[in-house]
């Protein structure tokens, strides 16, 4: 688990993906006498062609990490959330000899979504996102809205739309490379501009401004 006191993550991996979900304590439905928190959704970091072999995840938590070795121990991923601002940093580096194809997936929980309504879309520069918002209608107190927006730093990445919920960001990993993405999570109460708002945040973010944060 990792977080900052707005942001939750919970992290589970296996074979070859590793997967990280998220809330946030103000993502909660409003329905009168039934108030309850909600998933928003995750990321995914999916490698394609790894084996079970070498697979490890570890809450490391001096550095208040969570560190995944993958693919043999030839790939990891260094996760961690900013302790000043709502975003998600997944750093993946390699060793191995040959290059390594990852997909993430940015996607927003899925399930019951004629109640809990999700969007997904594509944004410039390069950016996919997805949105979840609890239900509406008749004795309902608020409505709750959320947004995930993901950006690929240090690689060229292509991206594309899956579902109605999810945005996937694809690239070639090559030896001795370090790639990072960076989601931003904006979520409120009777919000309209949470999309905006991600795709903003995360627009800006630059190799310099992650080692700032």
């Amino acid at each position: 688990m990792s977080g900052n006191g707005n942001i939750g993550i919970v992290s589970a991996c296996d074979n070859n993906w590793s997967r990280f979900y998220i809330t946030t304590n103000d993502f909660w439905t409003g329905k009168k006498f039934y108030v309850k928190p909600l998933t928003i959704g995750g990321i995914n970091v999916i490698v394609n062609g790894a084996s079970s072999e070498g697979l490890r995840q570890v809450q490391n938590m001096a550095e208040a990490e969570i560190n995944t070795t993958m693919n043999s121990q030839t790939m990891k991923i260094q996760t961690w959330v900013s302790a000043t601002s709502n975003f998600l940093i997944n750093e993946i580096s390699s060793n191995d000899k040959n290059p390594i194809e990852i997909s993430v997936e940015t996607w927003t929980t899925n399930t019951n979504n004629k109640i809990y309504p999700v969007a997904n879309g594509l944004a410039q520069p390069n950016l996919v996102w997805a949105s979840r918002e609890t239900e509406g209608g008749d004795n309902i107190n608020w409505i709750s809205r959320a947004a995930l927006s993901s950006k690929i730093i240090g690689v060229n990445y292509t991206t594309e739309l899956s579902d109605n919920n999810k945005g996937v960001s694809k690239f070639m990993l090559q030896p001795g490379e370090k790639v990072t993405v960076v989601t931003s999570i904006i979520s409120g109460k009777d919000i309209n501009d949470h999309v905006e708002k991600s795709v903003a945040a995360v627009k800006d973010q630059t190799k310099s401004s992650i080692e700032k944060l």
